[in-house]
């Protein structure tokens, strides 16, 4: 397994972490930076060589084409509305892990809510995630996913129903390297459609990925 990484910020330093100590990698490339140290880390000198391209960044669409001139998958922690001619994991965090965990999980769910960066907020949804965040104040996306900023340095998600629920809480950085490690490792890995990927075709895998990379999932009953 050959991936390619782009690194913008922290959370492209966590995953490729992440992705060292992955035991099926045999390489990791690095998109316009020089390697250090580790032997298995080398430049990436031409991207149609790599299995897939990992990136961090906030400002995607110039990585897009690049990967479509690769004819490679493309693995993105932001969100990505534009179409694509290649296999796309677009909004691989805590948004993903979210649904992958909502569609696994045998929930009839109610609510599904994720932490994201950010002041926490003063009105909207009260959710209580696992421990130690507790309940912040949540928005709701077009898409149903509630939202709740926290200035803390831990991040989680919920997903609650009438009588069972799952959660995750850890440091919100380690999270951010786990969601999109895994995206790309599921990537690197699977035959997938040209397109957006769908949750039901990769939650197993993705999952799967992520606690083989130290996500700890609790599971737990309403009394």
């Amino acid at each position: 397994m050959k991936i390619a990484i782009h690194q913008s910020g922290p959370i492209g330093g966590r995953a490729a972490s992440v992705l060292l100590a992955e035991r099926r990698l045999d390489l990791l490339g690095l998109l316009d930076q020089d390697p250090a140290g580790d032997p298995r880390v080398v430049r990436v000198e031409d991207l149609s060589q790599w299995d897939v391209l990992v990136s961090d960044t906030s400002t995607p669409t110039t990585l897009l084409a690049r990967a479509v001139a690769a004819d490679i998958p493309l693995v993105l922690s932001a969100e990505l509305a534009e179409s694509a001619s290649i296999p796309l994991f677009a909004e691989a965090s805590l948004v993903a892990m979210a649904r992958c965990l909502e569609y696994e999980s045998d929930i009839d769910s109610s609510l599904v809510a994720i932490t994201r960066p950010g002041t926490p907020l003063r009105k909207g949804t009260r959710v209580v995630f696992p421990p130690p965040i507790g309940s912040l104040k949540a928005l709701r996306r077009r898409d149903g996913l509630l939202v709740a900023p926290t200035d803390g340095d831990w991040g989680g998600l919920i997903i609650s129903g009438n009588r069972h629920s799952t959660g995750v809480a850890d440091h919100a950085a380690f999270l951010a390297g786990i969601a999109l490690a895994a995206a790309a490792i599921v990537m690197a890995t699977s035959d997938l459609p040209i397109g957006a990927v769908r949750v039901e075709d990769v939650a197993g895998p993705y999952l799967d990925a992520a606690e083989s990379a130290g996500l700890e999932i609790a599971r737990f009953q309403r009394p």
